[in-house]
């Protein structure tokens, strides 16, 4: 089969075209091998087998969709510590004796990848919060002063004290997880050169440093106020 043609097969709109496809053969009285013969159920178990290998990596396929898409923004922005990880991933390798340290790796992206979440989410309460404090100033011009105008433009400047100290606490949280995910890219350089210095002398490495770094993004990713995490820890 062409290369192209099992790229195609990737696309999850194929995968759902095949499986519709599967489906109306089992239940269509037309088959290539009729029913009357004995191995006339033959052809309709390859096509149920087929079409639940289809469903299984279809599911498979939309569950991951949200990391994928995540994944694809942080490679976005930060290529290099992108490209650090895959550079070390790739000096792993699939040697068993290195499992524990392409392991501790994949813990470390996947915590970069919560941090990175969590940035987007405390931008995007920022950007709310701006809107929210821009209606709210608009209030207190509209003062008229009567005394329900002042009670209502005192609630006004108490919600706009508010947003001001959510605000500047969600930028500091998004300059430490940047900070953070920034001095990742460090670690990973390091780890990858440690790794084939290893290799090539027969010895191991330390763990410490990835499992430290791990520690401080998973501590990081639950210090956003009311955190919110796309993948589990």
């Amino acid at each position: 089969m062409n290369p192209s043609h099992l790229d195609l097969l990737k696309h999850k709109y194929v995968k759902i075209f095949l499986l519709i496809i599967c489906l109306i053969y089992v239940i269509s009285p037309i088959d290539l091998i009729h029913d009357y013969f004995p191995v006339g159920r033959i052809d309709d178990i390859i096509v149920l087998t087929i079409g639940a290998f289809l469903a299984y990596t279809l599911k498979k396929q939309l569950d991951n969709e949200p990391y994928e898409k995540l994944r694809n923004a942080f490679k976005e922005e930060y290529p290099e510590i992108d490209n650090k990880y895959t550079e070390l991933q790739n000096s792993i390798g699939l040697d068993h004796n290195y499992k524990l340290y392409r392991d501790e790796a994949s813990n470390v992206f996947k915590e970069i990848l919560n941090v990175y979440y969590n940035t987007i989410e405390a931008d995007k309460r920022i950007d709310h919060f701006s809107k929210l404090r821009k209606n709210l100033l608009q209030t207190l011009e509209k003062n008229d002063g009567s005394e329900r105008a002042k009670e209502g433009a005192e609630r006004s400047r108490q919600l706009i004290k508010r947003i001001d100290e959510e605000s500047e606490v969600l930028a500091k949280y998004i300059v430490k997880a940047q900070d953070e995910i920034k001095a990742t890219e460090l670690d990973f350089i390091h780890t990858t050169t440690e790794i084939e210095l290893a290799k090539a002398s027969g010895q191991t490495i330390d763990l410490a440093k990835l499992s430290s770094r791990s520690k401080s993004l998973r501590v990081i990713a639950s210090d956003l106020p009311s955190k919110i995490t796309l993948l589990e820890n």
